[in-house]
């Protein structure tokens, strides 16, 4: 059924099979690889030494620009090294047990591959994602699976999209895939749960038990001892004597647990700072950035399978932009950078006297340490609300920036000083009350400072 010939006019040798038109590019090593050579390839196989050379050539391949190239069935020889860690980014697996299954998916992804669309004019980087992943699930009649993953930020890889995108990019493809979701083109099912770091995202977390004065890991833990017939509770360490146990209270030997004596529970000594303690604080230390979290500042992923829609479908066989027409566009706040609003401030003032209403410059300040005990992905959500909450109270022609996650500057036109003042306390009450949850007591949590806008 197959035959591997070599080319009389090229150094790359292709699979063939006696009966079927069908070539299937051999690939060695990355170097063999030319991406103007797939355009009569029907299939690659890759047998390379190692499985990093394998994922490089995998994350070439997807990458390319022509969308039908990237597309491409790819196998894995079953020689290669390591095959457990990255098969599943692989079409199937390559031996002389599988030719039979091969040539039938090479027929079956290449019959799909012929209904699509690949036209991307008019959409955006993550749209056009969002239609390649699609085509890839359609073309394979494949389900979009989790695989556990050691060198994914997150622990978890998906074919396609995670050798699309960098390892460190995980949380990326995540937010791809729902958004693939939310739109309607899949549904999805809950797999798993994993908790990321606040700062950097990476799942790779160290738990331990830390103590809850200095936070050192450095602890050392025994039982506590109950003595049923006077009713002392010490260490374990307090009624040692020799090779027994004695009440350091009434003296009295301890025999047997659970006649003479329990250990109802243990004590945490700290050998940093000499606290002792019952209950230790859990803390988990980031792998990739070092930062410690507490549990309750963690982030929360939801590890979950995708599988196309029929509209999915439609947006992969005709594209998204042709099913969907323009794709809507996820509801943004009128927020402009700052050189913007110092553009729209001095072409406000360069106006000042000719409106008899005054126009105002107002700034949001958020305490450091409150946004700094939410996880980054929760930051962005409440820097968005926070945006939306002060567009609310401003008008069409007002400008709203925002600098960073604790900062925000805006300018009102044409306001009575009584309407502005109603204005920013509604923007503060409203903001406060956004942040209430959770954020211990600060001294002026938010700060909203208005004042005129003058040439002075």
């Amino acid at each position: 059924m197959f035959e591997l010939i070599q080319h009389p006019n090229s150094s790359s040798k292709t699979l063939t099979f006696d009966n079927e038109s069908l070539n299937v590019l051999v690939i060695n090593r990355v170097g063999e690889l030319d991406v103007d050579s797939l355009q009569n390839i029907d299939g690659i196989l890759v047998q390379t030494n190692t499985s990093q050379e394998a994922k490089e050539l995998i994350r070439i391949i997807r990458s390319n620009r022509n969308r039908l190239h990237a597309l491409v069935p790819v196998f894995i020889s079953s020689t290669v090294s390591k095959l457990h860690t990255i098969k599943y980014q692989f079409d199937g697996v390559f031996s002389d047990d599988t030719k039979p299954v091969i040539l039938q998916q090479l027929k079956s992804i290449k019959a799909k591959l012929r209904e699509m669309n690949y036209e991307i004019h008019q959409l955006d980087y993550t749209q056009s994602l969002i239609q390649s992943a699609l085509q890839f699930s359609y073309s394979r009649e494949q389900i979009f699976e989790p695989a556990r993953s050691r060198t994914s930020k997150i622990g978890y890889a998906y074919p396609f999209l995670s050798v699309v995108l960098k390892d460190e990019e995980a949380p990326r493809v995540i937010e791809i895939l729902n958004k693939s979701y939310e739109e309607g083109y899949t549904v999805k099912q809950t797999k798993d749960k994993t908790h990321t770091c606040r700062t950097c995202s990476g799942g790779y977390l160290n738990y331990r038990e830390c103590c809850p004065k200095c936070g050192s890991a450095d602890l050392k833990t025994e039982d506590l001892i109950h003595h049923f017939l006077c009713a002392h509770i010490a260490p374990e360490q307090d009624y040692k004597k020799e090779d027994a146990l004695e009440c350091p209270k009434c003296d009295k030997e301890l025999r047997h647990i659970g006649i003479d004596y329990d250990k109802p529970s243990s004590m945490h000594t700290c050998n940093d700072c000499s606290h002792q303690f019952q209950q230790a604080e859990v803390k988990a230390l980031c792998i990739d950035c070092g930062k410690d979290n507490e549990l309750s500042q963690l982030g929360n992923i939801e590890i979950a399978s995708y599988e196309l829609t029929p509209l999915g479908e439609q947006a992969a066989k005709y594209g998204i932009h042709i099913q969907t027409g323009a794709t809507e566009q996820p509801r943004k706040v009128n927020a402009v950078s700052e050189q913007i609003l110092e553009l729209f401030k001095k072409q406000e003032i360069s106006r000042e006297g000719l409106s008899e209403k005054l126009s105002w410059e107002g700034s949001v300040r958020i305490h450091p340490e409150i946004m700094s005990g939410f996880h980054v992905d929760q930051q962005e959500i409440i820097q968005k609300e926070m945006c939306a909450i002060i567009t609310n109270y401003l008008g069409k022609a007002d400008v709203l920036s925002s600098p960073s996650t604790i900062w925000y500057r805006f300018l009102v036109y044409d306001q009575t000083p009584e309407s502005i003042e109603k204005i920013g306390k509604l923007i503060q009450n409203n903001i406060s009350k956004l942040i209430s949850d959770g954020i211990g007591t600060f001294d002026n949590p938010v700060e909203v400072l208005i004042s005129k806008l003058t040439n002075g």
